[in-house]
């Protein structure tokens, strides 16, 4: 089923995805123990983006980084921290047009 998926009408690849339920996918790569998103795109740490940003699945659209809507999200300082990165404050924030 995987509505989310383009055979289905949906806007995610499915070649990219695989389930999370009969309704939601989640990018290829995001279950493993250290988790790599299949269309993540440049290098931790340095310059990343997601090469399907306008088509990436639900659990991508609802998982924001901290602070990015002024909201702190532990899970995201968790991903960051798991690539020796620092968690974001406000103040990452300043100056950015979102």
């Amino acid at each position: 089923m995987f509505l989310e998926a383009t055979a289905n009408g949906g806007p995610v690849p499915a070649d990219l995805a695989e389930p999370v339920t009969p309704f939601r996918l989640a990018m290829r790569g995001t279950s493993q123990p250290k988790p790599r998103c299949i269309a993540l795109d440049g290098t931790v740490g340095e310059w990343t983006g997601c090469m399907i940003h306008t088509d990436r699945p639900t659990p991508c659209r609802e998982f924001g980084a901290s602070y990015e809507d002024g909201v702190h999200n532990p899970s995201c300082d968790d991903a960051r921290a798991r690539h020796g990165l620092p968690a974001l404050t406000l103040d990452d924030w300043d100056g950015v047009v979102r």
